[in-house]
């Protein structure tokens, strides 16, 4: 009898961030072509298309799961990360970028030369440049062992976030709502959860992704989703936290993903600049997100810039991430 070839494998290692996950490829991957960043980043996306679907999609996957795979950064970088999901590949990933780089540095995948050494209120603090496809991020981790290595929180600075309108009027059904929109390495509506009628809890995902599609519907026929083109990246449901620590309580919905676990890298940098926008962080205040689960993220004021000649700032992100696994994947029909 003849023997079947035994199948391709894929090896990845997973970690969540408050909840939200992330799969890094780390063997079975193509090699892809080209010199820079870019070239490399574009070869992976043509040539690694049918394992992004094997491995992000059900049975292996889930709507809800991010990938990412390292990839060579050039000259200009330490370290170089792709991201995906089950719809493609992805400029960007707040809580991808903490989860990548924590697996990175806990397995060793870094290499010695990409942690410069720092000191920051007396903790010590590795610093590295890592490029994604939404540009090259400066990012910095604290440890909390050495031996064996565990990091205790990431940091990542950037994009810029910008208040594109503040209090923009929707109607939605019969209710009037106010939505703030924010451009952070995408488009968000930021809505009062209690306006919209819904409960910021993971047991509501299901209210809250309808209630998401119906305000995203009404968003786009505004003349400012009609004018500006920028497609609209998530919903943001914001409500008072839970803990007595946190700023604020949220709920992400992004299309075709469904709600957050965790409060989103680009919700939290969203929300910082729009309390900054209205006066309301001090110089140096730490907002922390709260998410729909308890989970948090925060983020401070790292810089202030202007993106055509309109005020915004460039928000540091914090998070901490935990690896959840190492998995070996089968390239079989199912």
């Amino acid at each position: 009898m003849k023997r079947a070839p035994r199948p391709r494998q894929v090896t990845t290692i997973d970690a969540h961030v408050g909840g939200a996950p992330l799969r890094l490829v780390v063997g079975g991957a193509p090699a892809p072509d080209g010199v820079s960043f870019a070239e490399r980043a574009s070869s992976l996306a043509r040539l690694a298309d049918p394992l992004r679907r094997l491995v992000m999609h059900e049975p292996r996957g889930h709507r809800a799961m991010v990938g990412a795979m390292l990839v060579d950064p050039g000259p200009d970088a330490d370290a170089g990360v792709v991201f995906m999901d089950g719809d493609g590949w992805l400029p960007l990933c707040g809580h991808g970028v903490i989860a990548a780089v924590t697996i990175a540095v806990e397995r060793g995948l870094l290499g010695a030369p990409a942690a410069a050494l720092a000191t920051r209120d007396g903790r010590r603090e590795h610093r590295a440049r890592v490029a994604t496809l939404g540009g090259t991020l400066d990012v910095a981790w604290t440890l909390s062992s050495d031996t064996p290595i565990r990091v205790a929180s990431v940091t990542y600075r950037g994009p810029s976030a910008l208040v594109v309108a503040s209090s923009l009027g929707l109607v939605v059904g019969s209710r009037h709502l106010r939505a703030d929109v924010v451009d952070f390495g995408g488009r968000h509506l930021i809505i009062d959860g209690e306006a919209s009628g819904v409960a910021l809890d993971v047991l509501a995902d299901a209210d809250l992704v309808r209630a998401a599609r119906r305000i995203a519907e009404a968003y786009e026929a505004t003349p400012l989703a009609r004018s500006t083109g920028v497609a609209l990246e998530g919903v943001v449901f914001v409500g008072p936290p839970r803990a007595d620590d946190a700023d604020v309580r949220c709920g992400v919905v992004y299309d075709g993903v469904g709600l957050d676990r965790g409060p989103s890298g680009g919700a939290t940098g969203a929300l910082c600049a729009l309390l900054d926008a209205m006066g309301a962080v001090a110089e140096g205040y730490v907002v922390t997100v709260e998410g729909p689960g308890g989970s948090r993220l925060s983020a401070t004021v790292a810089q202030r810039v202007a993106v055509d000649g309109v005020p915004a700032i460039v928000p540091a992100i914090t998070g901490t991430a935990t690896i959840t696994g190492d998995h070996v994947f089968y390239a079989d029909p199912a």
